[in-house]
């Protein structure tokens, strides 16, 4: 399964690198099975260029400011079954891009005990995602409270 990572930016050249090399750590042995898509939204800094420094990264240029905007533009840009949309101030938590895989493995709907049945695909936002009616917290427990797959950011 194909996992996209939406990463909308504006004026982040300082805090893009740690959320790139985050994402990179733990995707490194995917292949072709992840892209990484920065949204660049408008920048007046050098977001585009350090983006463009991470080998495997694609930006997007999005020039209506906005993160609706962004979003929209990563997600049409995108190619995985899954789409992840992570803030790019926010870093992975360790073993996050395991579990969203393993979780989607199934039918992707999410269950309290965070086993998942059949075969999906999904979308995920906040750097950790709208899925299917549970939420994990940012211990990594699911509390059931509106519909994300969450780690710390």
């Amino acid at each position: 399964m194909r996992l996209s990572f939406v990463i909308p930016a504006y004026n982040e050249e300082s805090y893009l690198p740690a959320c790139l090399v985050s994402v990179l750590e733990q995707t490194r042995e995917m292949g072709d099975a992840v892209e990484i898509v920065v949204v660049n939204n408008a920048s007046s800094d050098r977001t585009r260029e350090v983006a463009l420094g991470f080998a495997g990264v694609r930006v997007v240029d999005e020039p209506r400011k906005g993160l609706p905007y962004a979003r929209e533009a990563g997600f049409r840009a995108s190619t995985g079954a899954l789409v992840a949309n992570v803030d790019a101030d926010s870093r992975l938590t360790a073993g996050w891009v395991e579990r969203v895989l393993r979780e989607f493995e199934g039918d992707g709907v999410l269950r309290p005990d965070g086993a998942a049945e059949g075969a999906g695909t999904g979308v995920l936002c906040d750097g950790v995602g709208v899925v299917c009616g549970e939420s994990m917290g940012a211990a990594g427990g699911i509390d059931g409270a509106g519909g994300e797959l969450c780690g710390e950011a």
